[in-house]
């Protein structure tokens, strides 16, 4: 049997668009055997993949270093670059140790190198991660309508079941995640709140996600969104299991960049991405990717907004067209 690890270390978005690629695998190698390398925060997500056979968190890795030899794998594919993870993993001498040609230290330590460019927008990020399939010998790679069927992502069917309490179900149950920390790439408040109010209140029910801290911000800045009858503020009590099932069980998600959005995608609900046309936020490259996810940008230069507070380009998509998208959602 083949064992092969999967790390990816960055972002929530990063690791959920890289489970397609062990979807893929499993469809051409289904005897192949997966460890996926994470942070200890996204474990809840890759454990209710299918595909992974293992999740083995980043820390405990280089804490007990030997942790990597005692797995027997024939490859280890560093999606995202990790300079401490690639030492681990050519000391345990994995025979097969794949990684970009960048940055430096992947030509001390992975001794199958790509290049991928980071620069460069043309591609989507989970088509990106199959290049680095080459050196093992895979070459394919999934269109973009192909890859969501890759997923194999399922809410847990055990998991407490709290939260369907704030979920209506004669209602198109909408969930909003207006706030990613502090960024300034971020729909304004303003014209959340102004959706809200335009949206048919016989049709809608609105919950509103995010982190603790996500939720002060939002109480400070736009408080009247929760004095909307048919919104409940759910910031800071769900942790990712719970995130996964409210969303599972809800009907679509409104989110920039941001994880809820992507597993909203993930799990086939109404997506609508609302975005930034800056070059390491473009949906050419993050995009959400499911059968009923889109997203909605103005093509813009957005450099000149890395140094403000606002972004003056994800502020030119006007409340109408967001509104006109979210009316045509389904139940």
């Amino acid at each position: 049997m083949k064992r092969w690890i999967i790390s990816r270390t960055d972002h929530l978005n990063g690791v959920i668009v890289t489970l397609p690629l062990a979807g893929y695998l499993k469809s051409v190698y289904p005897d192949l055997h997966i460890s996926f390398i994470g942070r200890a925060y996204a474990r809840d997500i890759v454990e209710r993949c299918k595909h992974i056979d293992q999740f083995i968190d980043r820390e405990q890795v280089l804490k007990q270093p030997e942790t990597l030899s005692s797995l027997d794998a024939d490859a280890i594919v560093f999606l995202f670059p990790d300079k401490e993870l690639a030492k681990v993993a050519h000391k345990a001498k994995i025979p097969q140790r794949v990684g970009t040609s960048s940055p430096f230290f992947q030509w001390r330590y992975c001794n199958k190198r790509v290049k991928v460019s980071a620069k460069h927008i043309s591609e989507h990020e989970a088509q990106r991660n199959f290049k680095l399939l080459a050196p093992l010998g895979v070459e394919h790679t999934p269109t973009l309508e192909e890859l969501p069927s890759y997923f194999g992502l399922e809410a847990d069917p055990e998991a407490p079941k709290s939260f369907t309490r704030y979920l209506k179900k004669d209602l198109f149950n909408l969930i909003l995640h207006p706030k990613s920390s502090d960024s300034a790439h971020n729909w304004p408040l303003e014209q959340y709140f102004a959706l809200l109010e335009a949206l048919p209140r016989y049709r809608f029910q609105v919950l509103v996600v995010g982190s603790e801290a996500e939720g002060e911000l939002l109480k400070q800045k736009m408080p009247s969104i929760f004095y909307l009858p048919y919104v409940t503020n759910l910031t800071g009590k769900l942790n990712l299991t719970d995130l996964l099932g409210l969303i599972d069980a809800a009907d679509g998600v409104i989110a920039s960049n941001t994880g809820p959005l992507h597993l909203a995608a993930a799990l086939g609900k109404q997506t609508l991405g609302l975005y930034a046309p800056a070059q390491n936020m473009h949906p050419e490259r993050w995009a959400p990717l499911g059968e009923k996810a889109e997203c909605l940008w103005k093509e813009k230069d957005c450099d000149a907004c890395k140094k403000s507070l606002k972004c003056s380009c994800i502020q030119s998509i006007p409340v109408e067209e967001v509104l006109d998208k979210v009316k045509a959602f389904e139940k």
